[in-house]
C-alpha cells in the first residue's frame, strides 16, 4: 500500500515528526513508533491534527508519554472525521489492542450529508455527485453559504450534526478499551451560533460541533476531558534547527506564512497535557494488570 506522507514535505523546517508506516494504515503517522506493539503496552489516539501535534515539536501526547511512562501510539489523521476511522477496521483493531484510547473530539465537517461527499472521510469535500475536485471544507462550505439560500444551509448543517453524532457514538461503541474522549479547542462547545458566513455558524475547530452533541455521546466514553485554551495563540512559526522565524504555506493559502492561527500552540499543547493527566493516572490505575500471586490467592479462596 503507497503511503499518504502526512505534513513533513510541508514542515520539515519547523518539525520532524518522526513518520513511520504500519501496514494496514493507508496515512503514515507520527512517532516516536512504540517498540511493543503487543496487546496492553500502548496507549492508541485517534484524533486529527490536533492531536497529531502539527507545528509542535512537543504535542500533548508526548507531554503525556513522557509523565506517565507508557508510550502512545499516535493514530490521528489530519483532516479526520469519525468516519475515517470506521471505514478502516485497522485503526480499531490498534485501538482495541491498547491499554486504553484516548479519541479526540472531531470536526463535524466531513461527516455525510447529503449535499456534500467527503472524500475517505476527510475534510476535503465536493457537491454530491459533481465530478469538480474536491476542496478543504471551509472554502467549500463558504462557497454553500454564498450561493445557496439559508434554509438550505440550516437544513444541510442539522443533517450533518445528527450523523456526526451517530458516527461518533458509533466509533466509541467499536473501541472496548477504556476510552477517554478529549475536547481540545479554543471556544466551549457553548459557542453562539450566526448564519451571515461559514465561521459564524461552524465555529472554530471542532467545526460545527455543539454542547448539545457532546452531551449526546460524551455518555459512550469512560472520561470526558475538556480543554479550552488560546494561550501562546498566534504561535510564531521558527525554524527548528536555527529557532529563526520561518514561513510556511498552511491550509489551502496561496502565501507563505510565518504565524499559525490555526493549529493549537505549544502551550495550548502544555494546558492539554495538565487537564488530561489526572484523567490517565485513573485509566492507568483502573487497567493495572493483577499480579499473579495475588490473583492465585483469590482462586485458592474460591475453591476452599
Amino acid at each position: 500500500m503507497s503511503k499518504i506522507v502526512q505534513y513533513q514535505v510541508r514542515d520539515s523546517a519547523v518539525v520532524d515528526y518522526e513518520l513511520f508506516e504500519l501496514d494496514e494504515i493507508e496515512y503514515t503517522l507520527r512517532g516516536p513508533r512504540p517498540a511493543d506493539l503487543g496487546d496492553r503496552q500502548y496507549a492508541a489516539v485517534l484524533g486529527a491534527g490536533q492531536s497529531f501535534g502539527v507545528l509542535v515539536r512537543d504535542p500533548y501526547v508526548h507531554l503525556l508519554q513522557r509523565s506517565i511512562g507508557f508510550p502512545f501510539l499516535n493514530l490521528s489523521v489530519g483532516g479526520a472525521a469519525p468516519g475515517l476511522y470506521l471505514r478502516n477496521p485497522a485503526y480499531l483493531d490498534y485501538a482495541n489492542r491498547a491499554r486504553f484510547c484516548i479519541v479526540q473530539v472531531m470536526s463535524a465537517r466531513g461527516s455525510h450529508n447529503s449535499y456534500f461527499e467527503a472524500r475517505h472521510g476527510k475534510n476535503m469535500l465536493r457537491p454530491r455527485g459533481s465530478s469538480l475536485p474536491y476542496v478543504p471544507g471551509d472554502t467549500a462550505f463558504q462557497k454553500m453559504i454564498e450561493h445557496e439560500p439559508a434554509a438550505l444551509v440550516r437544513a444541510v448543517v442539522g443533517e450533518l450534526r445528527a450523523n456526526w453524532v451517530r458516527e461518533t457514538i458509533q466509533l466509541l461503541a467499536r473501541i472496548k478499551v477504556p476510552k477517554v474522549l478529549l475536547w481540545f479547542s479554543k471556544r466551549t462547545p457553548d459557542y453562539r451560533e450566526g448564519t451571515q458566513s461559514y465561521k459564524a455558524i461552524s465555529g472554530v475547530f471542532p467545526q460545527f460541533v455543539n454542547r448539545a452533541m457532546i452531551d449526546e455521546v460524551a455518555d459512550f466514553a469512560d472520561h470526558y476531558v475538556e480543554v479550552v485554551s488560546s494561550r501562546g495563540m498566534p504561535h510564531v512559526l521558527t525554524d527548528r534547527t536555527t529557532d529563526a522565524p520561518i514561513e510556511v504555506h498552511l491550509g489551502d493559502a496561496k502565501i507563505a506564512n510565518s504565524i499559525n492561527t490555526y493549529y493549537p500552540s505549544p502551550e495550548m499543547h502544555e494546558d492539554a497535557f495538565a487537564l488530561m493527566l489526572p484523567a490517565l493516572r485513573n485509566v492507568l490505575a483502573e487497567t493495572a494488570p493483577r499480579r499473579r500471586k495475588a490473583a492465585g490467592r483469590e482462586l485458592a479462596g474460591a475453591g476452599a
